[in-house]
């Protein structure tokens, strides 16, 4: 199964940069949109729907754990998140980890590296998705 991700980075080449190097097929994600910032982000949620958001955290507007913070307290659909900061500061990681983030990729990119959290968030969108299909068997009988 392909999940759909959604990059949110108010720098373009860091956007660019996550498309072009991150073999996202071979991974079993499609990237179904981009953004700069975490109020346009919010919006491209609703509509696109993603499985997994990988944000910024440092971005103009709405950060992105203010953005995250926002669609949680909105219960619209459950989205996993993956921070990415060129910070290693442990605030943004206590923050995230706050909001049920464990997953924090630092800037820059390395594919190799983003390639083992993206395979571990993988697993994760696997097992909740079989999860779901069994409870919904469940509540059937």
């Amino acid at each position: 199964m392909k999940y759909k991700v959604l990059l949110i980075d108010d720098e373009p080449s860091a956007l660019e940069a996550m498309q072009l190097w991150i073999n996202w097929q071979e991974l079993g994600f499609e990237v179904c949109g981009t953004s700069s910032n975490g109020k346009e982000g919010l919006e491209l949620m609703k509509q696109l729907e993603p499985d997994l958001v990988i944000t910024d955290v440092n971005m103009p507007l709405m950060n992105g754990l203010e953005m995250v913070a926002a669609w949680q307290q909105a219960e619209i659909k459950e989205i996993k998140f993956a921070i990415l900061s060129g910070y290693s500061e442990f605030e943004y990681a206590k923050t995230a980890i706050h909001y049920g983030i464990n997953h924090y990729l630092m800037k820059p990119v390395f594919p190799e590296e983003a390639a083992e959290e993206l395979l571990e968030i993988y697993q994760e969108l696997e097992q909740e998705a079989q999860k779901r299909s069994l409870n919904q068997i469940a509540s059937l009988e």
